[in-house]
């Protein structure tokens, strides 16, 4: 397997792309109605070039051994249960952030 498939691999195992779907529909909902309607379109071509851009980043920080051991772990039992409980953890510290976010523009307002 190619560095390259392997950092595939481990996003695939991580839910990378899930992730950026769900977060990707939060911000379509922030949209326009109008607008809605063509960021629906245009949704497949912007989360594949936020996984390019994510796998980039992949590249540049991990070395091939550590690579190797997170696709190690993360296709293991343990390492499925830890990425859905990150993926979970994620969607609430979304809502954390946003409701902190929130009150704070109340605070100024």
């Amino acid at each position: 397997m190619t560095f390259a498939e392997k950092v595939q691999e481990l996003l695939r195992l991580e839910g990378a792309r899930e992730q950026l779907e769900k977060k990707f529909e939060v911000g379509i909902g922030m949209l326009e109605p109008e607008q809605q309607g063509r960021a629906h379109s245009a949704k497949s071509t912007i989360v594949d070039r936020m996984m390019e851009r994510l796998a980039d980043t992949y590249n540049e920080h991990y070395p091939e051994e550590v690579l190797d051991a997170a696709i190690a772990f993360y296709g293991s039992p343990i390492g499925r249960k830890v990425a859905q409980i990150e993926t979970e953890m994620n969607q609430r510290l979304s809502s954390i952030v946003d409701k902190a976010a929130e009150e704070f523009g109340d605070l100024l307002a």
